[in-house]
């Protein structure tokens, strides 16, 4: 009996050249997780010849069991994916997983993670937003598939017209189970001087649209004299300061932290805060759910979408709500349990397992139509 042909395709991998960043690690979870249907599934691994490639000097290799890994090219970065990738995939699909991909190659998908650009432009600088604006429309017009990561963002792709509105977006929710099970040591609590439940986490990024200034001002109000801001992520003060930013004392900034003490710090905080001016997905504030962190976030872009009802919503541009959210976890106990229970729940529901499937699903209903 003669077998069909496998289908061939190759993974874009040219954000394995470059420092991690939260769309990277979307596209590497979303890999591990066909890495593993393909082990756990002998009929897939049939159906399908994956492979990862990369340009020439790799920073990271993701250690796959099932997806050959192979380097290619003598370019790097833009003119590696426009240039060399798609002399190197002919006769191959093209996934490409961390919103741009090139294009002289039509038969490909790729995953728009947000529409921002379009969106907040001024959170941007103005050569990399006229150079998403450009390349992203004409991927959305060019390609056979596009994915989105939230319906709000599918949305936002079809109102700037990034995706003509008689091609289908599929939407592929990220998933947030990418922490281990291993307990940490409490040694970045100690370092900080941070104390169980004395806290605010949020996430350090000086972007407009972020909106980490709305929770300066809050760090005034009585109510917080004995909280403090912790902040984690790559700004600094002095990127606060530059941006025009005046940062409260009551602010630590814990800087890039790796995934066991971020775990360590969402498990001691009194909750996380959110308030973005619009998001794409939002994985923060699921991260946090994961380990019973509330979640205070704004009602904007596709927060209510992920957060559901576990979350508590505060305007993005009114401190004194998120001040009586902050008072209201902290005052009342049954509260916070309440919301740390619903949290876990809504995370839950959040896997790579399930985004990993619905991207092999999108790639069986291609190949079908070859």
């Amino acid at each position: 009996m003669t077998h069909p042909s496998p289908f061939r395709v190759t993974i874009n991998g040219k954000f394995l050249a470059a420092e991690q960043t939260a769309v990277h690690r979307v596209a590497e979870q979303l890999i591990y997780g066909i890495d593993r249907l393909l082990g756990e599934d002998p009929h897939l691994a049939q159906e399908f010849e994956f492979e990862v490639v990369t340009p020439n000097r790799p920073i990271r290799d993701l250690g796959l069991k099932n997806i050959n890994q192979r380097q290619i090219g003598l370019l790097s970065w833009q003119l590696w994916e426009q240039l060399e990738l798609p002399l190197h995939t002919r006769g191959r699909f093209l996934v490409s997983l961390c919103n741009l991909a090139p294009c002289l190659k039509k038969d490909g998908l790729v995953l728009i993670h947000d529409a921002q650009v379009f969106l907040v432009p001024e959170s941007y600088r103005p050569a990399f937003r006229v150079w998403y604006r450009y390349i992203q429309t004409i991927l959305g017009h060019r390609l056979r598939c596009v994915a989105a990561i939230s319906e709000y963002s599918k949305e936002m792709l079809y109102r700037y017209r990034v995706v003509p509105p008689s091609k289908p977006i599929t939407v592929i929710h990220n998933g947030v189970d990418h922490f281990g099970k291993e307990q940490s040591d409490t040694e970045i609590l100690t370092q900080h001087a941070l104390r169980q439940n004395e806290y605010v986490l949020a996430l350090s990024d000086v972007r407009f649209h972020k909106n980490i200034s709305i929770l300066f001002t809050i760090l005034n109000d009585i109510r917080m004299s004995d909280m403090r801001l912790v902040l984690f992520g790559a700004a600094t003060r002095e990127d606060f300061e530059a941006a025009g930013h005046s940062v409260p004392d009551g602010v630590v900034f814990a800087g890039k932290v790796a995934d066991e003490d971020l775990a360590v710090l969402y498990r001691h905080a009194l909750c996380l805060a959110f308030p973005s001016l619009t998001e794409g997905f939002g994985l923060p504030p699921l991260e946090a759910m994961l380990f019973g962190c509330p979640a205070v976030v704004s009602p904007e872009g596709a927060l209510p979408e992920v957060c559901g009802d576990a979350a508590i919503y505060a305007p993005a541009k009114e401190p004194g709500a998120w001040a009586n959210a902050f008072a209201r976890l902290k005052n009342d106990e049954a509260e916070r349990t309440r919301r740390s229970e619903l949290s876990r729940e809504r995370a839950a529901q959040f896997t790579w397992s399930n985004a990993s499937s619905k991207l092999i699903k999108t790639l069986q209903e291609i190949s079908r139509r070859q």
